[in-house]
């Protein structure tokens, strides 16, 4: 056993003397900076206002209506106050009366729209403005009403899933407690950016774990050396795998903690109702981050099977990168597959990482009477064919040794 950590730290040394994991790393954290403050940076023409400032004088309006009830007077009180913005002014954001009376009450108005749009027309200003009572006071009717309608017309749904989604929503408290959860949301918006960094970066530096073995003809060294049949093959898979979950967790967490600073850690038992309204997963601000950081995990440990795999087969590493690329950016990116197999998207590794595809969106199987939604599924399989994949890495270098 002393012998395999050995091993395992020798593979990690060769890890960190390569110079460029060290820039791709620095670089990362950079876009991450970025990526947070990019919406702070700069500044608003129309208020005269530096986005910083806008930034926290929203958060004082949001903190205001905090612990007050999302329901119909407030809905009437937040239409009251739009109904002061004159409608000859555009944008109506930059009116005199829209900064006065109705952006204090803007997170109200974000927070109903998508219960109130109908199919191809908009919840806008107008609309909000001449709100009637009876549809004010039926919000939450109109809410579930709304995403049911959302499934239907979704042909990647079937009958029963979709029971299964409104069934669940009986477990969320309502009425929705205002709450400021900018910290949050603003975390949960940067996923995509996030998952598709952590995923570049376990195949930039897990691409060469195997092909240099190979590129540097000491591939028949290891099979003859002590430890070279067993314990050095398991010593890089226990190295590539760790690697990508730290690498995973640290960048997750360096995200986390800037959003939480800049915007503010306020906010962390409130609903994700408050961030995507029409969901109905019982979970609070925080147990989503966490979920997003488990299917993440689960993202890197697959990128790494399909890494360490490739390396095991491909001899040159730039080959390695780009098929691993390739199926990073797949992932990444909506209606690539043709509806029947729209589905396969989400268990490639880029989006176990993307808050949009691991909560937003609620699909869900019955297997065996239990019900297994998509968050579950991906973890599993990316856990079965992360293991399989890794498993045939070794067998695939240790068959090139013996050949």
């Amino acid at each position: 056993m002393n012998n395999f950590w050995t091993l395992v730290g020798f593979e990690y040394k060769k890890i960190i003397i390569r110079k460029s994991v060290w820039v791709c790393v620095l670089l990362a954290v950079i876009a991450t900076v970025f990526s947070v403050c990019g919406l702070i940076i700069g500044g608003n023409p129309a208020t005269g206002m530096s986005n910083y400032d806008e930034m926290l004088m929203d958060k004082a309006y949001k903190l205001t209506l905090s612990g007050r009830q999302i329901d119909g007077d407030l809905i009437l009180e937040a239409s009251q106050a739009y109904q002061k913005v004159p409608s000859n002014v555009y944008p109506y954001t930059d009116s005199e009366e829209y900064q006065k009376f109705a952006r204090p009450y803007f997170s109200v108005y974000a927070l109903i729209d998508s219960a109130y749009t109908e199919r191809g027309h908009a919840f806008n200003i107008d609309d909000f403005q001449t709100i009637s009572e009876e549809d004010a006071f039926s919000y939450y009717d109109k809410r579930i009403n709304q995403y049911r309608l959302n499934l239907q017309n979704n042909p990647s749904f079937t009958q029963q899933n979709i029971d299964r989604v409104i069934e669940i929503d009986n477990e969320v408290q309502k009425p929705f407690i205002m709450e400021y959860t900018d910290g949050y949301e603003r975390f949960f918006s940067l996923s995509t950016t996030n998952a598709f960094i952590i995923m570049f970066l376990i195949a930039f530096t897990l691409s060469p774990i195997f092909v240099n073995e190979y590129s540097q003809k000491t591939d028949s060294l290891i099979l003859t050396s002590k430890n070279g049949k067993h314990s050095q093959i398991l010593a890089k898979i226990f190295t590539g795998g760790s690697f990508s979950i730290l690498l995973s967790l640290f960048l997750s967490l360096v995200g986390y903690l800037l959003c939480m600073f800049i915007y503010g850690f306020e906010g962390a038992n409130a609903p994700i109702q408050l961030h995507i309204p029409l969901i109905t997963y019982n979970f609070t601000m925080i147990e989503a981050v966490f979920l997003l950081c488990i299917t993440t995990v689960f993202g890197s440990l697959l990128m790494t099977g399909i890494c360490l795999f490739l390396s095991s087969v491909i001899d040159r590493s730039i080959v390695v990168l780009t098929i691993s690329t390739i199926v990073i950016l797949l992932g990444m990116f909506n209606g690539i597959f043709p509806t029947a197999i729209e589905k396969v998207r989400f268990f490639l590794p880029s989006p176990m990482g993307t808050y949009f595809d691991v909560v937003l969106n609620q699909y869900s199987w019955n297997v065996f009477g239990i019900n297994i939604w998509l968050y579950q599924a991906i973890c599993g399989v990316a856990f079965i064919v992360g293991t399989l994949l890794l498993t045939l890495s070794y067998h695939n270098f240790k068959k090139h040794q013996i050949s």
